[in-house]
């Protein structure tokens, strides 16, 4: 292994600092900063093997959190480099069954070496649902819940309510059958209540509740039926009597147990409205959390001395499972991967930066907010702007309040710096000293079908409404999209026209010409239509390939990636794969294809940043051509317009990460807007092609195809194309317009 002068210098300012964010740009060698960073904070050593070369390990547990379809690659790198394994934790079993308890802490330990986990199974994987008490069988409730018929029999048969009680129950509004939680909670918000009121009687409403409180608590869940003593006993009850009984009580245990599932809140302290009163110091102890069954996290979370995140934007979101789950990891040392931070607005990197410097729940000196403070954090640094006119109306309506929204535009901007300098390390390719081989990106811009641009102006007057009666403009624009990627969709609101359009038989020549040159080729798209029907033509053309996208598992993605990543043919070797159709949004992150150099991409995605991302695939440290980028723009739709907007979200993190000021700040797009220019793009006057003229022309494009990939496994001389327009045939000299060529190879 031979690391480069950029690796070094950025590695050892790692090494300084227990926590930060590598915001390398793809294709910089991530993976190998995770594993030098995890031997310079934990320390290594080489552990001879029955066979080969010595092995690395860290001398402490290091867990590396990875999505599922990247760990045959991570592992695969880690062998090869560092000569080291790499343990799957693939369950909570497997866990526990390598763990074991330190006898001086009480915490689950491992053995020092490395540790591999997927966002899912951190998260998600392992935990059984919680049952829904409305619509679950009274006896697979009470199985779910932990509890058996016995403990209904021993609360039945000793059921008696005081007449002295009844006032008790009147005063928290609850039910009798209320279990201890259900008190418990009622009297917080009653108290919150009182609180609240403007009168003078407030002592003595408390005393009330108080006493209340203290009487029902006592019980301790005894006393289910609301009446004395019954005659008969539980178990000599006719079936459907103890059905309902169980039912009744299963409801009432239930709003008790479930009542601060997935919280964490810390003993002793007091919560209103599941906010914490007052602020945390540094005195509170550990907060508890409450689960239904623990996840991977839960059991794992001061297990380990180092936490490698890679990809880690998966973290932003405030309230989701995955993101929940890593940040209640609590190693010392903390890693977190990933070559855009910042999406899409500043607030993005709030959670990564909180995470990579501590995870404390109070603010200090590296991040000083707490873990409350991302809407303080997000009015700080983001532009706000008032609407006026909605303040306006509301004070019509006799309402009030002020209506406000962050922007995308960054404030303060001088001030970010200062504060995610220390904690972000970033590098852009043109800023490695390294040489590194080109880009070139390639725009055509091809017309409609006949019937596709019919079916395209159909949509274009369709005023879809939601369950509210207001324009739906988000399922207008999306029925665009796809009626501009693959006018066949099942998907498309009013019907559909011919799957084989002039995009796509473009994107097939593109196939043709890649293979002619013995290269490999990836195409991109958003949807799922598009690339079912390249993959029937290519199945036609006797072109091996493989479908690569959401509907299959992350394991098994991993598996093929893996074989596409071995690169063209050497010799007679006939058993690697010339095309993949790759779904942009599960493929777009974190592959490398160094020996791949040509990328089709036949739709724009929601979020341009996918993009740039999938580009960065196949344009790596070690690539060893230029990458060519071909652009497939269906003209006069909405394509057109996300097109020119490619480049926004570059321009955010520039200006946030790289201290580049803007020469103006980048103006946000809403849909009303994007469908306005959708309609003035189209013109109905434009030159189409009749979508028969294709289907005539596909047997010559199919039996082309067959011979450029018996050219492709055949040891014959590269059949060089210096220009790529000049084997365009047929309709697609007159119509298609290329924008842009950086000569291709």
């Amino acid at each position: 292994m031979k690391l480069k002068p950029f690796q070094k210098e950025d590695y050892a300012r790692l090494a300084i600092a227990d926590g930060a964010i590598l915001a390398h740009d793809p294709g910089l060698g991530k993976t190998w900063a995770a594993y030098t960073w995890s031997f310079l904070k934990a320390g290594f050593d080489a552990v001879d093997q029955p066979s080969g070369p010595r092995a690395i390990l860290p001398k402490a547990p290091v867990l590396i959190v990875e999505p599922g379809d990247l760990h045959r690659q991570f592992t695969e790198e880690g062998m090869r480099v560092f000569r080291t394994l790499i343990t799957v934790l693939d369950s909570q079993s497997t866990f526990l069954k390598l763990s074991s308890i330190d006898p001086h802490t009480g915490r689950r330990t491992l053995p020092p070496g490395f540790y591999i986990t997927s966002y899912t199974q951190l998260g998600l994987n392992g935990v059984p649902r919680l049952p829904n008490a409305d619509t679950a069988d009274p006896y697979d409730l009470l199985t779910g819940l932990g509890l058996t018929e016995d403990d209904i029999k021993a609360l039945y048969d000793n059921a008696q309510i005081p007449d002295d009680h009844k006032g008790f129950y009147q005063t928290l509004g609850i039910s009798r059958f209320a279990a201890s939680g259900i008190v418990n909670h009622a009297y917080n918000k009653l108290i919150e209540s009182i609180d609240a009121r403007e009168d003078s009687n407030k002592s003595a409403q408390r005393a009330a509740a108080r006493e209340a409180h203290a009487t029902l608590s006592d019980r301790n869940d005894r006393g289910i039926y609301d009446r004395h003593k019954p005659a008969i006993g539980y178990t000599a009850l006719p079936t459907k009597a103890r059905r309902a009984i169980m039912s009744d009580y299963c409801r009432h245990k239930y709003g008790g147990l479930v009542e601060n599932i997935g919280e964490c809140r810390i003993p002793g302290r007091r919560y209103r409205d599941g906010q914490l009163e007052g602020s945390m110091s540094e005195s509170d102890p550990t907060p508890i959390k409450c689960t239904h069954a623990p996840t991977l996290a839960d059991l794992c979370q001061d297990a380990f001395a180092a936490v490698v995140v890679d990809e880690a934007t998966r973290m932003k979101g405030d309230d989701t499972l995955i993101g929940g789950a890593i940040r209640q990891l609590n190693p010392r040392y903390r890693l977190v991967l990933t070559a855009t931070p910042i999406k899409n607005r500043v607030p993005d990197i709030f959670w990564l930066a909180w995470w990579a410097t501590g995870g404390n729940p109070i603010g200090h000196a590296r991040w000083p907010y707490a873990a409350t403070d991302k809407d303080t954090f997000a009015s700080t640094f983001c532009v706000s702007e008032r609407n006026i006119t909605k303040e306006q109306k509301a004070k019509e309506s006799g309402g009030r309040g002020r209506f406000k929204k962050l922007t995308p535009q960054v404030c303060n901007v001088h001030r970010l710096w200062k504060l995610l300098a220390p904690t972000v390390l970033r590098r852009r390719k043109k800023n490695i000293g390294e040489q590194i081989v080109g880009k070139n990106v390639n725009v055509y811009r091809v017309p409609m079908g006949t019937a596709q641009a019919q079916l395209y102006s159909k949509h274009l007057t369709w005023k879809p409404r939601d369950k509210n009666g207001l324009p739906a403009v988000g399922v207008q624009l999306q029925a665009l999209r796809m009626i501009a990627a693959s006018p066949g969709s099942p998907l498309i609101p009013l019907g559909r026209a011919f799957a084989y359009v002039p995009k796509l038989a473009t994107g097939l020549t593109l196939v043709e010409q890649v293979l002619r040159r013995k290269e490999q080729v990836i195409i991109f798209s958003p949807f799922h239509d598009p690339l079912d029907v390249l993959s029937e033509r290519l199945k036609q053309a006797n072109v091996p390939h493989a479908v690569l996208d959401g509907r299959m598992s992350q394991t098994l993605r991993g598996k093929i990636a893996a074989q596409f990543k071995l690169g063209p043919p050497q010799g007679a070797t006939s058993d690697r794969l010339p095309v993949i159709l790759a779904g942009i949004e599960c493929m777009a992150e974190g592959h490398s294809f160094h020996l791949c150099n040509n990328q089709i991409l036949l739709s724009y995605p929601w979020a341009l940043d996918k993009v740039l991302q999938a580009e960065e695939r196949a344009h790596r440290l070690n690539s060893v051509k230029a990458l060519n980028v071909y652009r497939i723009i269906c003209d006069g739709s909405v394509d057109r317009k996300m097109e020119s907007q490619i480049d926004e979200k570059e321009d955010a993190a520039e200006m946030v990460l790289d201290g580049h000021l803007l020469g103006e700040n980048p103006a946000e797009l809403n849909l009303a807007e994007l469908l306005d220019i959708a309609a003035q793009e189209f013109n109905q006057e434009r030159n189409t092609i009749d979508e028969a003229i294709l289907e005539t022309e596909w047997p010559d494009l199919r039996s082309r195809l067959a011979m450029a990939y018996q050219a492709w496994v055949s040891p014959a001389p590269v059949l060089r194309i210096e220009n790529i327009d000049q084997s365009v045939i047929g309709w697609r000299g007159r119509f298609v317009r290329k924008i842009r060529l950086n000569a291709a190879a």
